[in-house]
């Protein structure tokens, strides 16, 4: 586990396809809403189509009856909110 979320946990793994080393977000539809896991999905949706080197690259989603699996590229390094919390104390 790399990290732990309101929803979920974080975990770093590999695509077995290409070697690569990816993060999966497990989110677990049962702390969530109907509204939450609708927005969730809509913003994955849009994050599928954003191709930037900019933004972490939504690779796929799927999910079974407890849980929504969230696989995106792995980004060595701090969480956004680290460095955003780290600016702001400077």
């Amino acid at each position: 586990m790399i990290g732990q979320g309101s929803y979920g946990v974080v975990y770093k793994s590999y695509c077995k396809l290409t070697g690569n080393t990816v993060a999966i977000k497990v989110l677990s539809k049962e702390e969530m809403t109907v509204g939450q896991l609708d927005r969730a999905m809509s913003e994955y949706s849009i994050l599928k189509a954003c191709k930037s080197p900019h933004i972490v690259q939504l690779l796929d989603v799927f999910e079974d009856q407890s849980n929504i699996y969230i696989v995106t590229e792995f980004i060595q390094g701090s969480s956004l909110i680290k460095i955003i919390q780290a600016a702001k104390s400077e």
